[in-house]
C-alpha cells in the first residue's frame, strides 16, 4: 500500500510525452473519469499509447466519442465507453457497469478520477447552501461514490490503484476558495481512509493536486491568467 499526501505537484519539467517509455501497460483496465477533456483527455491517450485498455468515463458522448476516435486512429487498443452520467452510477446501473467491467476485463488495475468543475471564488460569509451542497456533490461525493460501486473490480487486480485529483485549496488559507476547500479537503479525507482500510489488500491510494495546467476549470477561475507559464495537459 502507497498512500501519497495530497497537494504534491509534478514538476514542470515532467512530461509525460518523454516519460521512460520502457514502461509498460500492457494487459491492464484502467477507468479515467473526465475522461473527455483536459487531463482525463491526456491521460487516456497517453496511457493507451503504453498499452493499457482505458475505460472512458464522462457525461459528454461527443467528448467521450472524439477521444475514442483519437486513440483507434493511433492503432492502439480500443477502449471502452461508458456514455453514463457518474450521478447515475447507482443501484441497477452501477450493478450494471461492475458487471461489464468484469465480463470483459476480469479486472479493474485503476480507478483514476480526474473529473473536475469550477465553482464561483465567493468569500466563506456568502457561501450559499445549493451551492456548497453540488460543490460537495461533484468534487467529494461523486469520486467516493464511483470508487465504492467499483471496488469489486479492483479487488479483483493483483495490484490495484486508486488516485484522486485534489486541489491546493485543500491545505490553503487564500480567500474566497471556500466551495472548493471545503469539498477538496472531504476527498483528501476520504483518500486517507480509502488508503488506511485497504492497506492489507494491496491496494495503492494517492492523492495528487496536478497543479497550474491550463483546463477549462483553470481558465474560468483566472479568465485574464496570462497562459504561457501553464502547463498543458498533453
Amino acid at each position: 500500500m502507497a498512500y501519497q499526501q495530497a497537494c504534491v505537484t509534478p514538476d514542470k519539467s515532467t512530461d509525460m510525452n518523454t516519460a521512460d517509455t520502457n514502461n509498460s501497460f500492457e494487459g491492464l483496465s484502467f477507468l479515467i473519469t473526465g475522461a473527455g477533456f483536459d487531463i482525463g483527455k491526456a491521460l487516456s491517450i497517453r496511457c493507451a499509447q503504453l498499452g493499457a485498455h482505458v475505460i472512458l468515463m464522462d457525461n459528454d458522448n461527443r467528448a467521450l466519442n472524439a477521444v475514442y476516435d483519437e486513440i483507434i486512429k493511433a492503432g492502439h487498443t480500443e477502449p471502452t465507453i461508458l456514455k453514463l452520467d457518474a450521478k447515475k452510477l447507482l443501484g441497477e446501473n452501477a450493478d450494471l457497469i461492475r458487471q461489464q467491467i468484469l465480463s470483459k476485463h476480469k479486472k479493474l488495475d485503476a480507478l483514476i478520477h480526474t473529473a473536475n468543475a469550477a465553482f464561483p471564488l465567493t468569500p466563506v460569509r456568502l457561501l450559499e447552501d445549493e451551492a456548497i451542497n453540488q460543490a460537495f456533490n461533484v468534487l467529494h461525493t461523486l469520486p467516493h461514490r464511483i470508487t465504492r460501486e467499483l471496488y469489486p473490480a479492483l479487488q479483483a487486480a493483483k495490484r490495484p490503484s486508486i488516485i484522486f485529483t485534489s486541489h491546493f485549496s485543500a491545505h490553503s488559507n487564500r480567500p474566497c476558495w471556500g466551495y472548493h476547500a471545503a469539498a477538496f479537503s472531504a476527498l483528501e479525507t476520504s483518500a486517507r481512509q480509502w488508503a488506511t482500510e485497504t492497506k492489507n489488500a494491496g491496494f495503492s491510494v494517492n492523492s495528487i493536486d496536478p497543479g497550474a495546467v491550463n483546463t477549462a476549470v483553470r481558465r474560468k477561475h483566472y479568465p485574464a491568467e496570462e497562459q504561457e507559464h501553464l502547463r498543458q495537459p498533453e
